[in-house]
């Protein structure tokens, strides 16, 4: 609401919470002026109209800007917070383990498959019915009865033939669940295997002595397991989140480890009812260190724990009575076992960490345990891996059928996984030593397939299959003896010179030989197949199994700088010549 004065005639003023504006003219035709920009009106009886000219009045949009960060942040924090208290829930799981039930085992017992007497009366018909005409009644009436009193003989045989069925299965359960109640240690082992196979945590039976059970358990860093951010809500009700203290994540890592180990005790004396006494190892497995540390040791009774009513018990309580574990700090954070005082709890995380491939901290520490202080194995392991590369050789004529590549293919494929399953150094050196040998023999048989495929004509199909598997075998081949050949010498140096021959004598030279000999028996069947009279000695090169020597001398190839022997005259990557000949490429 404003108010106006006339100060002459045709001039007004007007004043209003907009500012000041003057009104110029008659009122037929007024011109205003001030606040809120220029504008001309007309108006004659009770009617008046106004139009705006020039600047015009515009809001801000710094209020809705603001509302929009504000928004964006308050959505950002609703998505912290969603993924927050996922975490949260993940974590809460890892808390309540020990509360799940464990079924104790109990006796199997044989099932007796149900005899189908009707199809058996049904078959028997059919059969007695076969040729009779259906209008000779009394021929097909004799023959029903025939076939029911030769359906009923046969329902009893099959009867009889079911219940000893049942009864040789019904032996076989009651074997083994003798041996599982009398402790035999191959028995509670498979079946503690077969129960920790689907564990959160991983663990593993060590030991078995009569009525004692050590397990192991494998558990990961506290970062891996308790978020550093839990869910949370701002004074008004809003989703957010905050950080944990130092402390309450140490006191949620402990009752995880108490939770984990609790549960994994309650399923050991149920699935071995013959365990009385149950000591659990936890173990810190950091993957990204490549470091394994020991950080508690608890032993429990059976009926200790059976009697334990876990709705009212604190599982803290009752998985750290009778315990060794250690805190540091004021935060609680726990702290690497000593145990170089416990010589039989030494002996057992030593068994452990030698199962899992890992040796002494770089430290010489009794009780951490690492992968650093040993050669890596090579990657390209994996079976899924090099049995994919043998199922490609074997869809290739020309190569399947060459019974000396193939045999080493397959010799290679069995010596790395067997290096790789070795739990010590000397076994895994034996296995890398077998393993370089046999690819460098397949790369020597690569020239007698590249001759056999140049000898076939231009339009044959089997040249193109040929030479897209070369391609990918000669990529992959290179790199994956690189990595052996490298892993070799790493434990050679590890190992000494003079243990790594004597190793190159016993194990690995013997199970070349064998491999070559097994090439020799495949020959004579090829040659019997073809009708040809078999050598009494098929040719081999007795020296590859000869130069396993851990100091060989080798040279660099000037073409690909891939390190060959001192003695060779081609370069088994690249073909390059040595004597100054032209070079040959590998592929045809």
């Amino acid at each position: 609401m404003g108010i106006g004065i006339r100060i002459m005639p045709g001039v007004r003023i007007s004043a209003s919470s907009r500012g000041i504006r003057a009104g110029v003219g008659p009122r037929a035709a007024r011109m205003h002026v001030g606040s809120g920009g220029v504008g001309f009106s007309t108006g004659a009886g009770p009617l008046t109209l106004y139009t705006g000219s020039g600047r015009t009045r515009t809001r801000t949009t710094s209020s809705s800007v603001a509302a929009v960060e504000r928004q964006a942040r308050q959505s950002a924090r609703a998505e912290l917070s969603v993924d927050a208290l996922a975490a949260d829930n993940a974590l809460m799981e890892l808390l309540s383990v020990h509360k799940s039930p464990f079924p104790p085992a109990a006796p199997l017992v044989a099932n007796l498959e149900r005899v189908d007497e009707a199809a058996i009366l049904e078959k028997a018909k059919e059969a007695a019915l076969q040729g009779i005409s259906h209008f000779d009644r009394r021929a097909r009436r004799e023959a029903r009865a025939q076939a029911e009193d030769a359906a009923a003989r046969e329902v009893i045989a099959e009867h009889a033939r079911q219940s000893q069925t049942r009864d040789l299965q019904q032996g076989e359960l009651d074997s083994a669940w003798s041996s599982l109640i009398s402790n035999d240690p191959t028995a509670v082992i498979a079946q503690l295997e077969a129960a920790f196979e689907d564990n959160d945590m991983p663990a593993a039976a060590l030991d078995v002595q009569e009525d004692r059970l050590v397990v192991a358990m494998s558990l990961p860093p506290r970062a891996y397991l308790v978020p550093e951010r839990k869910a949370a809500e701002t004074p008004s009700g809003k989703p957010t989140v905050h950080k944990r203290t130092k402390t309450e994540q140490n006191s949620l890592y402990l009752a995880v480890l108490a939770s984990n180990v609790i549960a994994t005790a309650k399923e050991a004396f149920a699935v071995a009812p013959g365990i009385q006494y149950l000591t659990v190892l936890a173990v810190v497995k950091d993957d990204a260190r490549e470091l394994i540390e020991p950080l508690f040791v608890g032993s429990f009774r059976r009926t200790a724990l059976e009697g334990l009513d876990f709705s009212t018990t604190d599982v803290l309580d009752a998985a750290f009575s009778r315990a060794l574990i250690q805190q540091t700090g004021r935060t609680g954070q726990l702290k690497t076992l000593d145990l170089s005082d416990e010589d039989e709890l030494r002996e057992v995380i030593q068994q452990l960490a030698g199962q899992l491939g890992y040796g002494p901290g770089a430290e010489g520490s009794a009780t951490s345990f690492t992968r650093s202080s040993r050669p890596g194995v090579p990657r390209s392991t994996t079976r899924a891996e090099e049995e994919g590369r043998m199922r490609n050789a074997e869809d290739v004529p020309i190569v399947r059928d060459n019974v000396s590549f193939m045999t080493l293919e397959r010799a290679r494929l069995t010596a790395m996984q067997d290096a790789n399953g070795q739990s010590n150094d000397e076994g895994r050196l034996a296995g890398a030593m077998v393993v370089v040998k046999l690819s460098e023999l397949q790369v020597e048989e690569l020239e007698g397939l590249m001759d056999e495929a140049q000898q076939l004509p231009a339009y044959d199909a089997r040249i193109d299959e040929f030479r897209e598997w070369l391609e990918i075998w000669l990529e992959t081949a290179q790199g994956h003896l690189s990595e052996w050949a490298d892993y070799q010498r790493g434990l050679v140096q590890q190992i000494g010179d003079e243990q790594a021959q004597t190793i190159a004598d016993t194990l690995a030279t013997p199970r070349v030989q064998a491999v070559l000999e097994s090439i020799k028996d495949a020959l004579r069947e090829q040659l019997r197949a073809l009708g040809a009279t078999p050598l009494d000695e098929v040719e081999t090169n007795d020296a590859a199994v000869s130069d396993f020597s851990a100091g060989e001398d080798t040279k660099v190839c000037p073409d690909c700088a891939e390190e060959v022997k001192a003695a060779a005259r081609v370069c088994r990557f690249c073909r390059y010549r040595f004597d100054g000949g032209a070079a040959e490429r590998a592929s045809p």
